[in-house]
């Protein structure tokens, strides 16, 4: 009789530790699970950051009116800057000759920058949908 204790006994002891071993390998699963899910969290939190800055630069930086091909072409400053040929023409000082350039005050960066019309071009890159023909390029 102590012989069928012991060998049941021995099996609930086998039994344990095999479940035990199950409950380790479930915990590092889950642990990898959690670790997986940190990640992909991280990655779509880099994505949404993308996707923001890349809609921010669709706007105009003044205004925060989307870009077009009409009166809300972007021009980008010395500064770097892109704003709409609306928003550049609002912003321009009047220069107090006329044989100076007109100059403007950025409004994010607070720099002084040109505003002659040669050296703030269009960027037709940055216009949401079609990407119309520049005017020099059409016949």
């Amino acid at each position: 009789m102590f012989k069928v204790l012991e060998n049941t006994d021995k099996e609930r002891d086998r039994r344990i530790a095999h479940l035990q071993t199950d409950a380790r390998l479930n915990q590092a699963v889950i642990e990898g699970l959690q670790e997986q899910a940190n990640r992909d969290a991280d990655v779509i939190d880099v994505f949404d950051k993308e996707r923001t800055a890349y809609e921010a630069s669709r706007l105009c930086s003044v205004c925060q009116e989307p870009y077009d091909s009409g009166d809300r072409t972007p021009h980008v400053l010395d500064c770097g800057l892109a704003v709409c040929r609306g928003c550049l023409e609002s912003l321009v000082m009047p220069p107090q000759r006329p044989d100076l350039i007109p100059v403007l005050r950025c409004p994010i960066c607070r720099t002084i920058v040109y505003a002659d019309p040669s050296r703030n071009r269009p960027v037709y890159a940055i216009i949401p949908g079609a990407l119309p023909i520049p005017p020099f390029f059409s016949k």
